[in-house]
Order: structure tokens, then sequence, then C-alpha cells
């Protein structure tokens, strides 16, 4: 792909794919080992980039440069003064800075900083997955039923990739999108789509897809997904590491995430205003509750012998009304956030089949949509907050641990935590809410 295929082949501005860059978080990697993992979450992450100013620098310069069209040679123009400011530019820019030896976590002599042909890299592989992911989102909007693998046939295409070409898959196939263009960097190949008539689909078979675990490139093992097929070399297909995802598969939801994550670093009347706009599009809500389903389901004991082990892994679900949050604190409760979260051990322990009145788990797979409904009333209780929800007979209940410090991927967070949930019959619900410190009431 030239570097003029992304910028100027649109015509005019790609908002899809602004939106896939502006979806991606900021992270900063010592190393490709580190980059490959937030790449792998739609996190932008130059490798050996560990000043976060500069990183956001080159953020917002790829959001810019999708957004007007610019070749690499005017992206690289753009960034090279502040660069060169921030004593970023050159092969060994970094060394008066101290860069950080991956392997040894000491202070390296021999870094390397940000080259024109290292920013041109960039530029090529950030713009060529967004172009993939708007194209994506543009196919799944106007109904596309099927799509092809379509290679680039010269001496430099990859004999894994050239045996996928002509390869055509189903829309709705799960599996198939392990392989869906890029796969990897440098990947030129892209997707044709097609919209057949629907009662053509079932005409196209389901590929076999399997996850296997294969050795990571900092030590210990990743599982990845594989497509499985005699006709091709080795019988199976892999995509490059932190590539077995379609581009446009999880962008969307990404940028949920995106949106929860940062009003939870917002004042909590500002985050809770922020978050309810986000979230009252029906569009996103239904990517939160389908993303909140792939965290929680592995946490789901299917027998008593079950054994389940968390991660310490936090998840985003939905964030407290402005009313709310404006009730809480005329009630002397300072709150730091208004995102609500929750932890994957958590989960496990308001679904084990032990726990006596738990919440039924449809309703709780249904978290993030059943949040924004609205709980009945909010209570306060030893300095914790409960949200009240009106179930078939019953009465919902959730209790908030506030302002609770978290470490996430080596940093603190504060955060509302769920910390319980359970239901109780109807008339005890009154009874106890008749007693209760109720804060707010949605009646």
């Amino acid at each position: 792909m030239s570097d003029l295929d992304v910028g100027f082949a649109i015509g005019l501005e790609p908002k899809a794919a602004v939106s896939y860059l502006r979806s991606m978080g900021v992270a900063v990697a010592t190393d490709w080992r580190s980059a490959e993992a937030a790449a792998r979450q739609h996190a932008i992450a130059i490798a050996g980039v560990t000043q976060l100013s500069v990183t956001r620098d080159i953020h917002a310069a790829l959001i810019k440069s999708m957004a007007q069209g610019q070749s690499a040679a005017q992206f690289v123009d753009g960034l090279q003064p502040k660069l060169q400011a921030a004593g970023w530019w050159g092969k060994n820019a970094r060394v008066a800075k101290g860069a950080v030896d991956a392997a040894t976590g000491e202070i390296a002599a021999d870094g390397k900083g940000l080259t024109y042909s290292r920013l041109k890299f960039i530029h090529r592989e950030h713009m060529a997955s967004a172009y993939a992911a708007a194209k994506e989102a543009q196919a799944v909007a106007s109904g596309a039923t099927r799509w092809q693998y379509s290679a680039i046939l010269d001496s430099r295409t990859r004999p894994a990739h050239r045996a996928l070409h002509g390869r055509i898959f189903r829309m709705d196939d799960a599996g198939a999108n392990a392989v869906k263009p890029r796969n990897g960097f440098g990947c030129r190949c892209m997707c044709i789509y097609y919209y057949d008539d629907p009662d053509n689909i079932p005409g196209t078979p389901l590929a076999q897809t399997r996850k296997v675990n294969v050795p990571a490139s900092g030590g210990g093992e990743r599982t990845v997904t594989e497509l499985v097929d005699k006709s091709l070399p080795d019988g199976r297909f892999r995509p490059d590491p932190g590539f077995d995802q379609a581009p446009g598969a999880d962008w969307q939801r990404a940028l949920v995430k995106t949106a929860l994550d940062k009003a939870s670093d917002l004042p909590a009347e500002l985050g809770a205003l922020a978050a309810y706009r986000h979230l009252q599009r029906p569009a996103v809500i239904d990517d939160l509750t389908e993303s909140w389903k792939s965290f929680a389901k592995p946490m789901i004991a299917k027998g008593a012998s079950d054994v389940i082990k968390p991660r310490g892994e936090l998840f985003y679900v939905g964030a407290l009304f402005p009313d709310v949050v404006a009730a809480a604190q005329a009630n002397g409760v300072v709150l730091q956030t208004a995102v609500i979260s929750i932890l994957d051990r958590q989960v496990a322990h308001m679904l084990r089949t032990a726990k006596k009145a738990p919440l039924p788990e449809a309703w709780l797979m249904n978290l993030p949509a059943n949040l924004f409904d609205g709980p009945r009333s909010v209570t306060l209780d030893r300095g914790r907050l409960v949200l009240w929800f009106d179930l078939p007979g019953q009465a919902g209940k959730l209790a908030l641990s506030l302002n609770e410090t978290v470490k996430q991927a080596a940093a603190r967070r504060v955060e509302n935590l769920i910390e319980s949930g359970g239901v109780m019959n109807a008339e005890t619900a009154r009874d106890v809410l008749a007693k209760a410190q109720v804060i707010w009431s949605s009646k």
C-alpha cells in the first residue's frame, strides 16, 4: 500500500477511520513485546517511547493525518519540530534522556530515537489499520453478507497470505475474523465485500478455527486463533502475533471502553454527565453489553466442582446518573469518580453456585443496560451506595464500595467497585428501604 492510498483514496474525510484512531488509548512501551500487547487492545504504543507526552503527540498527529488526508511525509514534517524539542529525534537522541533497556530494566547507552523511516513505518501501519476498520464498519452498516480475501500477488507477498487469496467467508462467521486482513506488519492484503442474497449465505461454509498456545516473545505462552484447512501450507494459517482479529471487529467497543475510562478521570459531576451522554445511544449500550458478556462469562461456574481463576481484571460497566452523584455529594459523600467498575473475582463471587439469593444470571449478563435503565432507589449504608432495582416479584441490589484504590497495569486508580449483589422478596425490600437512608429515588 503506498503512502497516499489511505489518505487520498477515500476522497472525503474518513470519519469512521478517524473514530477508530481516537478509540485507541495511549500507552507507552519499551519494546515490541509490550507494543504488541497494547496493539491487541487498540492502544497506540510506539515501541521504545517511554515519555507519555511524546506518545500523545504521535497519537494526535495520526488523527490529524487521517482527517486531513496527509501523506507520510506531511505527518513526519508536522511531528519533527515537537520531537526535536523533546529530545526524541534522531538515532542517538535518547542517550541524554535515558533509554530503558527492555531486557535489564536499566538505562541503555545505545538507545535509538525516532527517525524519518521509523515514523513513516508507524504512519503506514496505523493508517492501514484505521482504513481497514473504517471499510469494515461501512460494510457492516451497509449489510454486507460475505467477504473475500484478496492478496497482492507479487514477489513480496508471503506464501501463506497468497494461499488465502480468493477465499470467501461469511460476514457472520466469527471464526473467520481471525484471518481477516490485516494479518501482520506490512500486510497489504484486503477484503472485498459482497452484498448478495442472504439466502446464498448457507452455501458458504463456516471457517474451521482453533485456539492454540504459542510461545510469547517475552517468555511464556499466549493463546491465538488459527484457521485450519488441509489445502493451506502446513494445513493452517496463523496471523502474526497481535493480528488475530479483524481491525474493525472491536473498535467501536474499544471506543466505548475508552469513553468510560476517560470519564473516570474527570471530576464526578462532569464524568457522570459525559458518560450519560455517551451511553444514551442504543448502539453504545449494545456494544458495551456484548463486551461485558465476554468478560463475565468465563467467571460463571457450570457446577460446584468448577474452578474459576480470576486474574484481577477490571471492567467499566457504567456510571452513576448525574442526579445520583449530586444527591450523594449533598449527603456528604465525596466521590472521586462517577464511573462504576467491577473486578472479575466479584463476578465469580456473585454468581457462585453456593451463594444464597444470587442475582439472576440473565440479569447480571445484561448489567450495563440495567445500570443505564437505572435503579429505582439509591441508599447510603456505612459509606457505601446501594443501588436497588425492580425484578419480577423481587428486588435486586448492588452495593458499591466508593473511592477504592485498585492496582491495574502497574498503576493505581480510584474506582467505585461493585462489592456484592443479591435479591430479596419485594415485601422484605420495602421494609428495608423504609428504615434505610434513601438519598435518591426515581419515583
